[in-house]
């Protein structure tokens, strides 16, 4: 059935990259998940819309949830079904961090060891070649804990990208030195969402770092006889300081609420 209908699905994916562009990605979520269970979408263009799914609950709406790792999942399967190494290696680069994000460390390790075979082969099919392999790589260690595997993996990273693609340099030093700065406030074993996390956004700030704040204000607040509510909430703070790759709020958090950590 597929070979009468391979472009089935151009329009929609289309209109769901257009509000992609335009920030909408919630309603870029909900068109892409409606066109999916229309069931009139090609094999290649139902894989995509699936991948593009995982990326969006993944980075776009930074939303660790199963969804992403069904969406992923379903991805790859269709793109192995269709031969095409390229959307299965996008999928792949969406599916990892979706598996780190849920905690799923172990399946993470098996994308990677998949995708590597795929870039030995053809370096071209990941974003940032082998460099980007070492990236994804470093998330699956943090998933599974391992901060020092992680921050090598990132030294072979930025060592690929400083041959290959100089403007990464910067992006993957930043990332070195957040994981850096969670392994030094020892600060591992609270959140295995926290480790998932290591994104492009991890820079931000705004509202979320106001939150962590006003989460840490809370807790110096309670009263003795909610110490365990107390405790809930520093861990909060904490864990969104840290997931926000801000070290120094981190640090504010844990001097203030030692106490409670």
């Amino acid at each position: 059935m597929e070979e009468f209908r391979p472009h089935h699905g151009t329009e929609e994916y289309r209109a769901v990259q257009d509000l992609v562009r335009r920030g909408s990605y919630q309603e870029a979520l909900e068109r892409a998940t409606e066109a999916i269970h229309g069931g009139r979408l090609g094999r290649r263009y139902a894989a995509r819309l699936h991948s593009l799914c995982c990326w969006l609950y993944v980075v776009a709406l930074e939303n660790p949830s199963p969804a992403a790792v069904l969406h992923g999942e379903e991805a790859v399967r269709l793109a192995d079904l269709l031969n095409d190494e390229w959307i299965r290696c996008e999928a792949l680069t969406r599916l990892i961090p979706a598996y780190c994000q849920v905690g799923d460390a172990a399946r993470a390790e098996e994308g990677c060891d998949r995708l590597a075979r795929e870039v030995e082969r053809n370096e071209m099919v990941v974003s940032g070649g082998w460099s980007g392999l070492w990236s994804i790589r470093a998330q699956a260690a943090l998933a599974a804990g391992d901060a020092e595997r992680a921050l090598r993996y990132l030294d072979r990273a930025v060592a690929a990208a400083d041959r290959e693609i100089p403007g990464l340099v910067d992006r993957l030093q930043r990332q070195q030195a957040t994981i850096r700065a969670w392994y030094d406030l020892g600060a591992f074993e609270l959140t295995v969402q926290g480790r998932g996390l290591l994104q492009s956004g991890l820079e931000g700030d705004g509202d979320r770092a106001h939150r962590v704040r006003s989460v840490a204000a809370e807790a110096l607040c309670g009263a003795p006889e909610n110490r365990l509510t107390a405790l809930v909430q520093a861990r909060e703070a904490l864990n969104r300081a840290i997931e926000l790759g801000r070290a120094d709020l981190a640090r504010q958090v844990r001097d203030r609420l030692a106490h409670l950590l």
